[in-house]
């Protein structure tokens, strides 16, 4: 397989550091994770809690909020305050102006200190083994990645589409979500995400990953929860099929059916 373009310029945007404190340095066992927010201060807590109740234990922790209207910031800001001592380093972020969530989740990763990320969006949770598991695979062959099974829940109760790394499966459709642990040297050599594919920038991402012949691990354990929720960009997304379509047969034709 091959791509049909090059890999693009990354979308970074810039940032203004709201909060910052440093416990400890970040080694190289160290695991940063990211979490991207806009307007789900009504979900922002309970995912830093997840975080938090982690059983690895060096972890770092970088928010990026992407011009929220709602109090996230606010509540980011506090948590950070109330909670450092957890963590190596905590640093919050906000955006100079809306961005969309592949220009955040690359800020994310940019502001990353640790060569391991693992990706949240603030309305989603872990459970309290999901870093350590997915540290563990990544750990055990050339993977650039290591990601689960998803625990639907929220309006929709359910288990997610993942399934073990085979690019053939991208083919109509994309089967592994962001929520994973990544080496950040995979996000660099892609160009991160993409926001023309807003709603499936996982989709394009995932794509990109294997026409480098790259691959990730799966762990088959419920490790993390999926908030199905109609704010959600995903939900969003549904309603621009024709569109995303599209842009991915121009990007990545391998991935549908001839026609």
């Amino acid at each position: 397989m091959t791509a049909n373009q090059s890999v693009k310029q990354m979308s970074t945007p810039k940032a203004e550091r709201i909060f910052e404190v440093t416990n400890a340095d970040v080694t190289s066992d160290t695991v940063t994770v990211a979490v991207t927010v806009y307007n789900y201060g009504n979900y922002l807590g309970e995912c830093l809690d997840s975080i938090k109740d982690q059983a690895y234990e060096r972890l770092e922790i970088v928010v990026v909020d992407d011009c929220s209207a709602d109090d996230s910031l606010t509540i980011a800001h506090k948590w950070m305050e109330e909670n450092h001592s957890r963590f190596s380093r905590v640093s919050l972020w906000k955006n100079e102006k809306n961005s969309g969530a592949a220009a955040s989740k690359n800020g994310a990763f940019d502001k990353a200190r640790s060569e391991l990320v693992m990706l949240v969006d603030a309305d989603n949770l872990l459970y309290p083994r999901a870093i350590k598991r997915l540290h563990y695979a990544l750990k055990q062959g050339d993977f650039i990645a290591a990601y689960s099974q998803l625990e639907k829940f929220g309006d929709k109760f359910g288990v997610g589409d993942a399934d073990f790394w085979n690019p053939e499966y991208f083919k109509g459709g994309n089967y592994i979500d962001g929520m994973a642990l990544y080496k950040k040297e995979a996000w660099e050599a892609v160009g991160g995400w993409e926001s023309v594919f807003n709603g499936w920038e996982d989709y394009d991402f995932w794509c990109k990953i294997a026409e480098q012949g790259k691959s990730a691990i799966f762990v088959p354990e419920l490790l993390c929860r999926y908030r199905v929720h109609g704010n959600s960009v995903t939900s969003m997304a549904r309603r621009n099929l024709v569109t995303l379509w599209a842009r991915m047969k121009e990007r990545h034709p391998w991935v549908l059916p001839s026609t």
